[in-house]
């Protein structure tokens, strides 16, 4: 069992975290991830390239509905790419290597991409 003590008095703030999952189980909880979060990144990229490169560029509202949905699916690929390494060190999982301002860097990332690409893709669904 993990356990994970915040800087409270007495440790009264200790919870055990995923008690029942093997070191490999966790493992690939990191690692998952950082896998898709890199074929997304790569893919966004593509797209937004694509488009910087077309000679039409933005001049429609279906094009720059789909480059807002790949700018944030950007932003939140490159925080799910880092995975844990932006948490505190000491925290027990596997890769930790940050502190809290990277851990909160990368929850903001997360916030603004998931939050953008989810009002893109209804901006688009109206549009169609």
């Amino acid at each position: 069992s993990y356990r994970y003590c915040n800087s409270g008095p007495n440790n009264l703030n200790c919870q055990t975290i995923m008690p029942s999952l093997s070191k490999a189980q966790l493992i690939s909880l990191v690692v998952a991830p950082m896998m898709t979060g890199s074929i997304s990144f790569i893919a966004s990229s593509i797209i937004l390239t694509m488009v910087y490169r077309s000679s039409l560029k933005l001049s429609t509202i279906y094009r720059r509905l789909v480059c807002g949905i790949s700018f944030f699916d950007l932003i939140q690929s490159l925080a799910s790419l880092t995975s844990s390494l932006p948490m505190p060190a000491g925290y027990p999982v596997w890769g930790a290597i940050g502190n809290d301002v990277t851990c909160g860097i990368q929850g903001f990332m997360l916030v603004v991409g998931v939050n953008g690409s989810i009002f893109y893709s209804l901006s688009l669904s109206i549009y169609f």
